[in-house]
């Protein structure tokens, strides 16, 4: 494999960027709907407040740990444009979210809304996520 040197400044600026989508994706665009799909309602959150410091650092130690994976499959490729990095993100998205997700609409009779909200806020997060690492190279 070829060596690859990641930018760290890219990673936690992509990391950021999903997580500020995340905040307004489950939030003012598809909270409402997400929250009926997902069998939670207004309560349920509220009684969670508490946890919410160890859910965001979770949160965040997920996406730069994604964004991480994602930069060296960037360098790995060698991609160098936009639509590259969208390509390479579209990939990873169907060939590791969508079908890992899949199992739990299957075997766990995950609703189906929940199920697209979620993997299309994985979608945007890995484009967003992926232009960033591209545009903000390593030196």
């Amino acid at each position: 494999m070829p060596e690859v040197v990641v930018n760290y400044v890219a990673v936690v600026v992509a990391a950021v960027a999903s997580v500020v989508l995340g905040a307004i994706w489950y939030g003012p665009l598809f909270g409402k709907v997400w929250m009926k799909a997902a069998g939670k309602t207004k309560s349920d959150i509220d009684k969670s407040k508490g946890d919410m410091p160890k859910m965001y650092a979770i949160t965040i130690a997920g996406s730069l740990a994604t964004a991480y994976v994602l930069a060296v499959f960037i360098g790995w490729a060698q991609v160098t444009t936009i639509a590259l990095a969208v390509i390479l993100a579209f990939l990873v998205w169907l060939g590791f979210v969508v079908t890992s997700s899949l199992g739990t609409v299957v075997w766990e009779s995950r609703n189906q809304q929940s199920f697209l909200i979620d993997v299309s806020y994985s979608f945007v997060s890995l484009i967003i996520m992926a232009a960033i690492i591209v545009v903000w190279p390593a030196y």
